[in-house]
């Protein structure tokens, strides 16, 4: 970046030393002031990880790092503060747990915020030279946030000891906030490590909005490719206990390659099954079926459906202790059904009110949350959907939201 700013000056014909260059210079120099005043050295507190099934994994960085002193935590905004003893680190918070009494500034740390780390310190050259890399803050109390990571050792690899530079702390796009503030119907859609991002508003809705009544519906699901990635629950909040499920609340988990055994009632991740295996047959009924002409017979749906309650009842996948969860094993969803089957999220009355399918609304294709206010229906317009993954994810949300109206917010990521 430095060296392209610097040579286009000399090569591009006619000049273009005014206006391009200058203006460059000043992005050059606001670059650089935000990579020095706003980026601070930061160490691991922890690391869990299971590096013998997945990739995926949850890291833990100090709280005050991002607010440069002092850390409070509003009880009513952002973040809720978790102000008991930290039962992983065996730590106890030094804040005062009478919060009430409190005067509270730590108000920039929303859900959906993000931070860039680069693996560098500023006193090295490759700090300058190399770019940092983007982060979600899946949770944060007074003492430490928590980044859910598919880690890559190619690009960048998180090692205790190791020291990184926390390059500034960026709020979410206006998009998230009014989701969070005025959505009282709300799809979140998370793929792989999207939990990351998805995880804060889930948790901020559950515990800020559910109980007021101010969120009327509230839909969760996630898509994992293993049932292994399901271990980072663990070590990061999820409040899926208070969702309150008689209150058309619900969190769905969807593991795409491991499916049901049973004969001893546990998952595998073997993706090559037997033919015989009545799990494989019920699992692979969809599309294929349905592309040949082919009709599921009435018995197995029913079937599969007797099956999913029943695994749902009586598995708990890696000894986690998740309430008001239903697992999926060995699919993953269709966006555009799925969502809608209850007719709680959308009517079946607004169904046909439509006026993005013709494509003229494009998404923009970038890294940080956009939106897509696609429909001006009254009805919808506090009903959101938000997508964080890969970008089949983002298009079939798009799609959804194309059809049937809703506001839409996104988050693209790359596995």
């Amino acid at each position: 970046m430095w060296v392209f700013t610097i040579l286009t000056v000399y090569h591009a014909r006619p000049s273009v030393l005014t206006p391009f260059f200058i203006i460059n210079v000043l992005f050059l120099i606001v670059h650089l002031l935000n990579y020095t005043i706003h980026a601070t050295s930061v160490e691991l507190l922890s690391k869990r990880d299971d590096y013998a099934h997945t990739n995926m994994i949850v890291v833990k960085l100090p709280t005050h790092k991002l607010t440069g002193g002092e850390v409070n935590v509003t009880s009513t905004g952002n973040f809720i503060p978790s102000v008991a003893s930290n039962t992983e680190t065996g730590r106890t918070s030094n804040v005062d747990t009478n919060i009430a009494t409190k005067k509270f500034e730590f108000t920039d740390i929303l859900p959906g915020s993000h931070i860039r780390l680069n693996l560098y310190r500023k006193l090295n050259p490759l700090y300058w030279l190399t770019p940092s890399h983007p982060y979600s803050i899946a949770d944060c109390d007074m003492d430490e946030f928590s980044l859910i990571i598919r880690e890559n050792p190619r690009r960048f690899k998180f090692n205790l000891g190791d020291k990184f530079t926390l390059c500034n702390l960026y709020p979410p796009c206006t998009d998230i906030k009014e989701l969070i503030t005025n959505g009282d119907k709300i799809c979140l859609v998370a793929g792989g490590s999207g939990i990351s991002f998805i995880l804060s508003i889930f948790n901020y809705l559950v515990l800020n909005k559910i109980s007021t009544g101010d969120v009327k519906y509230l839909k969760l699901i996630w898509i994992v490719r293993d049932i292994y990635d399901l271990h980072i629950l663990k070590h990061v909040k999820f409040h899926s206990d208070k969702i309150l499920p008689g209150n058309n609340n619900s969190v769905d988990i969807y593991i795409t390659n491991s499916t049901i055994n049973n004969d001893s009632g546990t998952a595998s991740s073997d993706s090559s099954l037997s033919d015989d295996s009545a799990a494989f047959e019920l699992r692979t009924m969809g599309a294929n079926e349905v592309d040949s002409g082919l009709d599921v017979d009435d018995d197995l749906g029913s079937l599969e459906e007797e099956m999913d309650q029943e695994i749902n009842r009586s598995y708990n996948p890696l000894g986690l202790k998740l309430e008001n969860v239903r697992y999926h094993y060995g699919k993953k969803p269709d966006i555009l059904t799925d969502i809608k089957e209850d007719g709680l999220f959308v009517p079946p009355s607004e169904l046909l009110q439509n006026n993005g399918t013709d494509g003229t609304n494009d998404v923009e294709d970038g890294s940080t949350t956009s939106s897509g206010e696609v429909n001006d229906n009254t009805a919808t317009m506090n009903t959101w959907l938000c997508c964080c993954g890969p970008q089949s994810l983002i298009d079939d949300g798009f799609e959804f939201a194309s059809i049937y109206g809703v506001n839409y917010a996104y988050e693209k990521y790359q596995f």
